[in-house]
């Protein structure tokens, strides 16, 4: 009788448990939570074959990072991935049972720690949050660390309430300046507390580049929280860029070191396109942010991508009246051309 008791106690603790422990398998290589709406990747990052994975580990940056890489190559189909938040992460937590999670959905996880996005600005440096699946129990270890596993997750409800004090490393995608496609930015490698400030951050209106506007406008992310004088690297994704014709290249407008006054279209460091994904480097009071007031670590940095080649050494943009007296002055030259032809010889 006494084992029946301790059968029938384990199944009414694994009844009692979390709602959140019900999984549909997609067949695509990704399982949904059918109460939070969720999306997971069935197998951890780094792993080829969901049907038998093999998982790796990561530093922190590296976590981050493998967001960015999945949402360049559209992976199993989609382009919002993220890693996911604190609270996200405990959500597939099942107490009760060892190792603490579902194994038919995720066949490779094990009992080991795995990578939130949120962070503990409550240590100085900043630690980051993580999830040991083998005690169920949440914990904070230095983003250095590069023991510990990713699985990135996608869609579903908010999870934000634990991280409105904790830096923000990702935008929400909203609706271009120029109306075609979404856009939205992510830090990709900075120190633990460089934070996106969302209020100063979105969709931006580029002034024209060599006489034509930017065909997706521009995004403008103001970074807070970094240390002085650091150099960031941040992601922007337009979900229309790769349907543009034409060479494309990322410029950005601003104020820069060699023009600190006026601003200018000037070409950032570390630029590269991937898909729909560009990704590029900052530096609070260098290139790539737009106050000279000396290093806060703050930096604000608007730009976008355009049609054409870049020029490093910066284009200064014309405003309306300046492009009417350009216009104008190409009149006056073009009527003159017209009567020297007409001229008897």
């Amino acid at each position: 009788m006494s084992r029946f008791l301790r059968l029938l106690a384990l199944l009414v603790g694994l009844a009692s448990g979390p709602a959140w422990a019900t999984f549909a398998d997609n067949g695509d290589g990704t399982v949904s939570d059918t109460v939070t709406g969720l999306m997971w990747d069935k197998c951890s990052w780094g792993s080829t074959d969901y049907t038998n994975c093999q998982a790796s580990y990561f530093a922190w940056q590296q976590a981050l990072a493998s967001a960015v890489t999945a949402n360049s190559r559209n992976y199993k189909g989609y382009n919002d991935w993220r890693l996911p938040n604190i609270t996200e992460l405990e959500s597939l937590v099942i107490p009760g049972v060892y190792p603490r999670f579902n194994r038919i959905a995720f066949p490779d996880m094990d009992a080991y720690y795995y990578w939130s996005s949120t962070v503990n600005i409550g240590t100085n440096p900043p630690f980051v949050w993580i999830v040991d699946f083998g005690t169920g129990y949440v914990d904070i270890r230095p983003p250095s660390r590069s023991d510990t596993r990713v699985r990135l997750v996608r869609s579903g409800r908010p999870f934000a309430a634990f991280d409105s004090l904790a830096p923000v490393r990702r935008t929400t995608s909203a609706a271009t300046a120029a109306g075609s496609g979404t856009v939205s930015a992510q830090i990709v490698s900075g120190s633990a507390g460089c934070s996106i400030d969302t209020a100063n951050s979105g969709p931006y209106a580029l002034p024209a580049y060599n006489g034509a506007p930017p065909p997706l406008g521009g995004m403008k992310i103001r970074v807070t929280g970094c240390n002085l004088g650091e150099t960031v690297t941040v992601a922007v994704t337009f979900s229309a860029l790769s349907s543009l014709a034409g060479p494309v290249t990322f410029m950005k407008y601003g104020k820069t070191p060699a023009s600190p006054a006026t601003p200018v279209w000037y070409a950032p460091n570390g630029v590269s396109i991937s898909g729909n994904t560009i990704t590029y480097q900052i530096t609070d009071n260098g290139l790539g942010d737009d106050t000279f007031t000396g290093p806060d670590g703050i930096i604000n940095d608007p730009g976008g991508p355009v049609l054409g080649l870049s020029d490093p050494a910066g284009i200064p943009a014309l405003n309306e009246w300046g492009l009417a007296a350009l216009t104008g002055v190409m009149v006056v030259f073009a009527a003159g051309a017209v009567r020297r032809r007409r001229m008897p010889h």
